[in-house]
């Protein structure tokens, strides 16, 4: 809930009064017939706005007329004192008008009010606001998005005042006066329980509710049975334990404990149960004890390994690596891989050295709105999955974005949450990736990952919704492509106007209003004390989210109630109190003073405001005689509608004894008091003592009585003995225009506004005083002289004390305190414990009552500590915390955490590189901090160990002939004090010795052009003939006619006995030379070869491609030839490559023919669309493609790509209408698809 305003209620309450209102209430405006509200407190959003208007019974104002502009424009110039603020009206700008929200009507012609030119289209929510413009020193209108925190004016009619009467009521109306701890109330709800998901044997989990009030709740707990809600106690299971509102369940089994469940809290006033919430158990199972099939990809071509997790719950992250766990998958060093959220891996394009076995990790994790009962969750590794390499390799393609992007993670997006758009593309690297929204202009906040192929929306709002556009450039060639989606936000409920607490008299009208932010639309159900409200005609009505009472009843309508808003994604509740009140009136809290003095010619106003429910009849009587007054603006003796008697040019025949005589239902009470006239300046309304929520308005009432046909009267106020300058300080404001409502506002108050204020009314002759003071009440202060005593510690655990003043509770008494503490290692400040009772704390030492004790456990030995509090009230929440502690620095102990990710391996021939993870500095626990190896050939018994110092890497000599062998590795931390715990046992390889032996029969020869394929005797993978293992060959190479140029190098990162290198220049020489790596040094260089490039492919491709029917399932293709030119290798035939018009190129089927001019292709389906390309191919490689073109089974068809209809079309023996029929379904898929591929 937003601490700016007291909640989020509309409260509709209809006063038995048939009289007439007459003025706007204190703090509104008054202008033609409506008061409006310019909100000077927390800047709020749009719906935050909204919703403090409804709260007090308005709307944001609608702007109906050119006088109403104006007189907004020119109080704001008025009283907006730095003119920095930007105004939320209900306004919202969309298709070229402007739909006002508070009252529904539209607004067409602007031209009148607005001078800027609105934006064409409109991606989010465009929101009307009043702005200060330099230019012309004016308040206009202006646009900005509804997630932006402004200030805002309410509105609402004259007529309809009666909905904010008795708003401010609080708890203590109709109570006789007493501090606020005695005063009682139903369940405040402060903790709801979350869904929780056990991973593993957990030895404990719990679920926990908190709800605070007076009496102090009860909490109840219940699983959802066959046969209802089964409310649980320690005698249904000796596993379960009851704390507060703790829920215990030691050695959680699944078939024990999963459920559903939820927690009421109740006391003597009602009680509120928290929505369902789940305990489940996560699974992971096992992946197909079967091998894989492979996954085949043609050379330079695209792929993705599908990782075909198995089944799990909640939910899965995903890694993969490569044929050993030491090779994870790294797409931010190997761009041209993507591992999706969705689990598969991609390539943009497959090289030789990327085929091996796959192995796919999937871990266990849990969603958004769920908690884990472990930090370590399961994994599963799949078998491997092979790919394998094949073909020639490709001319230039792509880029293609894969048909599985552009991809939403997570699924749905909600709002909150940080929503991923990932997209992926098959072509030549490098690519080129960025991403455009409709409107050009992406989110604020957002990031763009992994080379740009993630867009990443944190803390996703509704207004990031729109069409987002990812853009995929190749730098070699010039292709271009793109792809858009829309992105649907969703949103699980969130209350923008929950329930506020209501004190409503009996056989008065309740209308309750909530509402929250939901998509899909929420549907609302209502409970009282827990059970399901439901209509009863003409008496309880309920329209959606909002509960409609005809006439309250106190013993039925009493309690506590709730709203709940559902929908697809969750649910989420909303309570409060209704209090039913009837009572006599009472003055005990309004008592008038004796005698009221009126100064001779001046006017005079005696208020008569009892409490009383419901709202009594006010009588007025002088000297024993009623006055026979009604509510009215007329007549120098008259009774407003506050049920004040108001007597304007007072004489001497005024003076007496009046009496005011409140009377209801319940009985009736009287006040008298003595009017006295008198030639002096004198008081007849003047401050009283008051008490102000934090961050609400409070007005005093200061009007002096004279004779205005004589004197001039000015008011001058004090704060604390200082004058207060209205026009500079924005937190006040004076109403001087309204007589009997004169006085001074203090607008959203402060802690620091609290103090005597003092009005002074003076003429040129005279000058009177009075004063009163004011409390705010809200959030708890500091707690003082936070320390911890010595002697007071041990390792781990540490006593604070401090002191409590009741004064500092700020109106409402301290429930609970938070301890905060940093460290000399991590200067965040960070919650150590919360929720600690004020009871608890509280020291049995009648000589110092408001000493405060807690103990706190789980510190870090050998760390420094800085501490403070802050104390926490109901309903105000947490205050400021304390002045920092010093720093304690807390006994030295032993380690307690073990060193994590112990390995290594690597290194110069004749070492042993162990490495791990350093302990944070808070783990060290002590001075000498230091690291212990051990090691030890796997086979062997006896480890081996040494003392390493502060260092995560250590080197152990080894004689040279011990090079790659299998070693058990492990660590231990260590301080003075002793020893830690050891890591976990993990084995590594010792370094590899320098491969000495020389590749042997290095041959090779041309492919096309461009590329030629060099082989070798493959080495043995083994530590006796390369002392170690074989990492990868590297190839040299450089052309012949250039002895002195720079050499070029493939790798191959991988064992293998052949290569493809391409890009060489067509019909040239090269020298080409190979040596074996592995991790500790390369080889002796082979032998050189001399390999030679064939001429060029056909630089022409065929023209005049034309599709005839054929056959049943087959069609006929002619094409004009071509012929080849200078340095172009004779023509050796053509290809044809044909493939359905929806699916992707890799997918095409080929057929080579000779030096033909036409082919038959058979395989043709009935009732689809294929696309076909030609080309000439001969020893240098492929040619040029032919354009592409289109054909059914009934020949060659032909569109217009702009509208995507069929143009021409030539049957063979198929029926022209049945083709044309698929057709057009067809190209309307096909429309905007890049002709050329």
């Amino acid at each position: 809930m937003d601490p700016s305003f007291p909640g989020y209620l509309i409260f509709l309450f209809q006063v038995a009064l048939n009289v007439a209102l007459y003025s706007c209430p204190l703090g509104w405006d008054n202008f033609n017939g409506h008061c409006y509200k310019f909100d000077f407190g927390k800047a709020l959003t749009y719906e935050d706005a909204n919703s403090a208007c409804w709260i007090q019974g308005g709307s944001l104002v609608s702007v109906n007329t050119r006088g109403e502009y104006d007189f907004i424009a020119n109080w704001l110039l008025r009283h907006d004192q730095w003119n920095a603020n930007t105004w939320y009206t209900s306004g919202e700008y969309s298709m070229g008008q402007i739909r006002w929200y508070g009252d529904g009507s539209y607004l067409n012609d602007t031209s009148a009010y607005y001078h800027g030119s609105f934006p064409d289209e409109q991606n989010q929510q465009s929101y009307i606001t009043y702005v200060f413009t330099e230019t012309t020193k004016k308040y206009e209108w202006s646009m900005v998005p509804g997630d932006d925190k402004r200030q805002f004016i309410c509105e609402i009619p004259l007529r309809d005042i009666n909905r904010i009467v008795q708003m401010n009521r609080k708890f203590d109306y109709g109570i006789p006066a007493t501090t606020f701890d005695k005063l009682q109330m139903g369940p405040k709800v402060d903790i709801f329980p979350n869904n929780e998901v056990v991973i593993g044997d957990s030895p404990m989990v719990y679920l926990e509710c908190l709800a605070q009030g007076n009496p102090q709740p009860r909490h109840i707990w219940y699983e959802q049975t066959d046969s209802g809600w089964e409310e649980l106690d320690i005698a249904s299971d000796n596993r379960y334990t009851f704390s507060g509102g703790r829920f215990s369940i030691e050695n959680p089994v699944e078939v024990k404990d999963a459920g559903i469940y939820r927690c009421k809290m109740e006391n003597s006033f009602g009680s509120v149960t928290s929505v369902p919430i789940s305990l489940s158990f996560g699974q992971l199972g096992q992946f197909s004890p079967n091998t894989p099939g492979p996954v085949e990809a043609a050379l330079y071509q695209g792929t993705f390994i599908q990782c075909n997790p198995p089944s799990a719950k909640p939910a899965l992250t995903y890694q993969w690596y490569k044929d050993t766990i030491f090779n994870f998958i790294r797409p931010e060093l190997q761009n041209y891989q993507f591992i999706s959220s969705n689990g598969n891996l991609y390539f943009s394009e497959v090289q030789e050295h990327d085929s091996g076995f796959y192995h796919c990790v999937v871990t266990l994790t849990v969603g958004p709105g769920y908690r884990i009962s472990t930090i370590q969750p399961p994994s599963r590794t799949s078998k491997g999955i092979e790919l394998k390499i094949k073909g020639n390799p490709s001319s230039e393609y792509g880029p293609i974005i894969h048909n599985d992007f552009i991809a939403v993670f997570p699924k749905p997006a909600l709002v909150g949450q940080d929503i991923r758009l990932e997209c992926f593309a098959y072509g030549r690297m490098p690519l080129i990736y960025a991403w455009t929204r409709g409107d050009g202009s992406l989110p604020e906040r957002y990031k763009l990952l992994d080379s740009n192929r993630i867009l990443v929306i944190p803390d996703a709002k509704m207004q990031d919704e729109g069409n987002y556009t990812c853009h995929v450039q190749s730098r070699i060639g010039s292709g271009t492509t793109a792809k858009d989606i829309y992105l649907v936000i969703q949103a699980i409920p969130v209350f923008i106007l929950p329930l506020h607490d209501m004190h409503a008299d009996e056989g008065s009208e309740l209308i309750w209003r909530c509402e929250v932010r939901a998509k899909p639309w929420a549907t609302y159900t209502w409970y009282k004390n827990s059970v399901h409200v439901t209509n009863i005609p003409h008496e309880i009505e309920i329209r959606e989210n909002v509960l409609w009472i005809r006439r309250l009843n106190k013993s039925r309508d009493s309690g506590m109630y709730q709203c709940i808003a559902t929908n697809a994604l969750g649910s989420a509740t909303s309570g409060a109190q209704l209090r039913v009140l009837s009572f006599k009136p009472s003055f005990d809290k309004n008592p008038p003073p004796p005698e009221v003095l009126a100064g001779n010619g001046g006017n005079v106003t005696i208020d008569c405001a009892p409490e009383a429910a419901p709202v009594p009849d006010i009588s007025w009587y002088k000297n024993g005689g009623d006055l026979g007054l009604v509510p009215s603006q007329d007549g120098r003796v008259r009774m407003n509608i506050e049920g004040s008697l108001v007597i304007t040019k007072v004489s001497p025949a005024d003076e007496g004894f009046y009496k005011c005589v409140a009377k209801n239902v319940n009985g009736e009470s009287e006040i008298t008091l003595k009017l006295t006239v008198v030639s002096d300046l004198t008081f007849f309304r003047s401050p009283i003592d008051a008490v102000v929520d934090v961050n609400q308005t409070h007005f005093f009432y200061c009007e002096a009585s004279y004779n205005y046909e004589v004197f001039d009267l000015v008011y001058v106020w004090k704060f604390n003995g200082r004058i207060i300058n209205t026009d500079r300080d924005p937190f006040y404001k004076r109403n001087v225009d309204t007589p009997g409502s004169r006085g001074l506002y203090i607008i959203n108050a402060q802690f620091k506004h609290a103090g005597v204020y003092e009005c002074i009314a003076q003429t040129r002759l005279a000058e009177i005083t009075a004063s009163a003071q004011l409390s705010v009440r809200g959030p708890p202060g500091e707690p003082a002289g936070v320390y911890a005593e010595k002697g007071q510690r041990n390792a781990t655990a540490i006593r604070l004390y401090w002191s409590w003043s009741p004064a500092a509770d700020n109106g409402a008494p301290i429930a609970y305190y938070i301890v905060e503490a940093r460290t000399n290692y991590d200067p965040k400040w960070k919650v150590l414990k919360a929720g600690i009772p004020s009871e608890m704390t509280k020291l049995q030492n009648p000589e110092h009552p408001n000493r405060r004790s807690y103990v706190v456990n789980n510190l870090s030995p050998h760390t420094s500590y800085s501490f403070r509090i802050r104390a926490v009230n109901v309903p105000h929440g947490a205050g400021d915390p304390s002045i920092p502690t010093g720093f304690y620095l807390m006994p030295s102990d032993k380690p307690t955490v073990a060193p994590t990710n112990v390995g290594g391996g690597g290194g110069s021939e004749g070492t042993l590189t162990i490495t791990w993870d350093p302990l944070s500095r808070a783990d060290e626990a002590g001075h000498g901090f230091g690291y212990e190896a051990f090691w030890k050939l796997t086979n062997d018994t006896t480890w081996s160990n040494s003392k390493v110092g502060n260092i995560t890497k250590y080197t152990v000599t080894l004689t040279r002939d011990l090079y790659f062998l299998l070693y058990d590795v492990k660590v231990r931390a260590y301080n003075d004090i002793g020893y830690g715990p050891e890591s976990s046992v993990n084995q590594i390889y010792s370094a590899e010795g320098v491969p000495l032996i020389q590749v042997q029969n290095l041959r090779g020869y041309p492919i096309n052009g461009t590329a030629v394929m060099v082989t070798w005797d493959p080495l043995p993978d083994s530590r006796d003939v390369v002392k170690g293992k074989v990492a990868g060959y590297e190839i040299d190479y450089y052309d012949m006619n250039n002895p002195r140029g720079v050499a070029d190098s493939l790798y191959l990162f991988e064992p293998n006995d052949h290569a493809i290198v391409i890009g060489l220049q067509p019909y040239q020489d090269y020298w080409f030379n190979i040596e074996v790596f592995n991790s500790a040094a390369t080889g002796t260089p082979s032998e050189k070869y001399k390999i030679s490039t064939n001429e060029n492919p056909p630089s022409k491709y065929p023209e005049f491609v034309y599709v005839y029917s054929h056959g049943h399932g087959s069609v006929k293709v002619q094409w004009r030839g071509v012929s080849t030119g200078f340095r172009e290798a004779s023509l050796e035939g053509y290809k044809l490559k044909w493939w359905k018009a929806g699916d992707e190129i890799q997918t095409a089927m080929e057929r080579s023919v000779g030096i033909v001019d036409e082919a038959v292709i058979d395989g043709i389906e009935k009732d689809n669309v294929y696309k076909l390309r030609v080309m000439a191919y001969n020893r240098g490689g492929d040619g040029k493609n032919s354009p592409t073109v289109f054909f059914t089974l009934g020949g060659q068809v032909a569109f217009d790509a702009e509208t995507a209809q069929i143009l021409t079309a030539e049957s063979g023996s198929e029926n022209m209408q049945t083709t044309k029929k698929y057709l057009t379904t067809a190209f309307v898929i096909l429309h905007g698809l890049v002709a050329i591929l």
